[in-house]
């Protein structure tokens, strides 16, 4: 793999390129059951100030998952009201998931492939241990200026992810469009200019008609 900068020490090298997914996963995360009520689920993850919640089975393994949006959109687009909705009719019955001792490049890859933010964390048996998310590197990666080779990954992954509902402009192409919108923006402010300015005049032209104008006396009739 070619990165944009030169590694001299090894012991940094391997820093970059093997850290673990144990290493900045969020741990013991809020977990709902196919049969809990849509309503309980959004106060769960209100108070767990989470997106995702992974769906356990009887004997506790992952069975789904459940976004926030899920919620949303099932209560929003339902005849029924969210304390009436079952996760079950709503979650995701694919879990995409990763392992504690996995790469986290490994795991970036399953999130831009699979066009995901989040993955749950299993070990043996399915047990969930934790949820790895994009907030979680992003936010990792915030303090690591040697992790150039990371941020790339992570970056590709969130660009992949965000692809799904249409092809992602490049840097390059959003620039160009704010640019082109910035200039229409001031075109539209200069012709709002003018035309007042238009405007102004004619009432003042019209003003000087009237006042130079004596007042038309109407003719008795007859």
């Amino acid at each position: 793999m070619d990165l944009p900068f030169r590694v001299n020490d090894d012991a940094m090298w391997r820093r970059i390129t093997c850290m673990r997914v144990h290493e900045i996963m969020s741990r013991d995360p809020i977990c709902c059951r196919p049969t809990d009520r849509l309503a309980d689920v959004a106060w769960k993850m209100h108070e767990g100030d989470c997106g995702v919640l992974p769906v356990l089975g009887e004997k506790g393994e992952a069975v789904g998952m459940i976004t926030d949006r899920d919620v949303a959109i099932a209560t929003t687009t339902r005849n029924k009201p969210p304390s009436e909705i079952f996760v079950a009719e709503v979650m995701s019955g694919k879990v995409h998931a990763c392992g504690p001792d996995d790469k986290l490049e490994r795991a970036l890859e399953t999130m831009a492939t699979e066009r995901v933010r989040r993955l749950p964390v299993l070990e043996a048996g399915r047990r969930v241990i934790g949820v790895l998310s994009m907030n979680d590197v992003i936010l990792r990666l915030g303090h690591a200026t040697t992790r150039l080779a990371l941020t790339r990954h992570a970056l590709t992954a969130l660009h992949r992810i965000c692809e799904h509902q249409g092809e992602a402009p490049t840097a390059s192409e959003v620039l160009g469009n704010l640019g082109r919108y910035k200039r229409t923006e001031d075109a539209v402010s200069e012709a709002a200019l003018l035309e007042n300015a238009e405007r102004t005049r004619n009432e003042e032209m019209t003003k000087r008609k009237a006042k130079g104008k004596p007042a038309r006396r109407k003719s008795p009739r007859s």
